[in-house]
């Protein structure tokens, strides 16, 4: 089989409802980042447009599922375990179990669209991949986003199997260990691996400059379109809930927070 080769493939971490997504559409509208099925983005106007129709639950989903390829990932590194809401450390592993084929397989299936862009995968699961990742592309450079465990719990908690399945004591105590668990495991591998570590604050509030660094950690070349971007703060939407502030406050200090 041929060898698939892609340099310096970028590849976003962190918390699940942390602004992997936001920040992978940036990225990705980057002339030299995507896939051949990405580039699509290219009908919009203005970034803004594309990151704005992020917002809508169907096109988010869908777009956040061309770049994380679940299946393919958990068809070749599967954990033996099942995950709730697709990340937590029971998905660790940290040592490359295929033979030369099948790295050289997945390479393929995980490649076959990007043509001569940068590879870009954003993927929450793969804060859990980080060692097998880099074995299989030594190059890789790694990004990751962390968010405010008061922020990422509530988001997780107003999905479909977050607070009105569960109840919110039993949501936040889930969701809060599993943000604990990614900034934990991501945490002892940062200065390792190179990791660049941003958080949501700095996106939102200092876009530009924090893009800017960004850029230059994935030895990307400057572009204009980052000085017109303009994202939505919805930072502080729990703090209109009553009964999750006082829960999650709670939960904050079981944690040590």
């Amino acid at each position: 089989m041929r060898q698939i080769k892609s340099e310096r493939p970028i590849f976003i971490i962190g918390h699940a409802r942390g602004g992997t997504t936001v920040l992978s559409a940036i990225l990705n509208w980057h002339h030299d980042i995507g896939t051949n099925y990405n580039k699509d983005i290219y009908s919009y106007r203005h970034i803004n447009q594309f990151i704005n129709d992020l917002l809508s639950y169907n096109f988010h989903l869908e777009y956040s599922e061309r770049l994380e390829r679940k299946c393919l990932w958990f068809s070749y590194f599967p954990t033996g375990k099942e995950t709730f809401a697709g990340v937590g450390k029971e998905m660790i592993i940290e040592k490359l179990m295929l033979n030369n084929d099948s790295i050289v397989k997945f390479k393929t299936l995980l490649l076959k669209d990007v043509s001569n862009f940068r590879y870009l995968s954003k993927s929450p699961g793969n804060s859990f991949r980080i060692k097998v990742i880099k074995e299989m592309f030594p190059d890789a450079i790694f990004i990751a986003v962390f968010r405010k465990l008061e922020e990422v719990v509530f988001s997780w908690g107003l999905r479909s199997y977050g607070f009105k399945l569960l109840g919110y004591d039993e949501a936040i105590r889930i969701f809060s260990r599993k943000w604990y668990e990614v900034y934990e495991y991501i945490e002892t591998l940062k200065k390792e691996y190179n990791i660049l570590i941003v958080t949501y604050d700095e996106l939102i509030s200092n876009t530009t400059k924090i893009l800017k660094k960004i850029f230059v950690h994935c030895r990307l070349s400057d572009s204009d379109f980052i000085k017109d971007i303009a994202l939505t703060d919805n930072r502080n939407k729990w703090k209109n809930d009553k009964q999750y502030k006082k829960k999650i406050i709670e939960q904050k200090d079981n944690l040590g927070e």
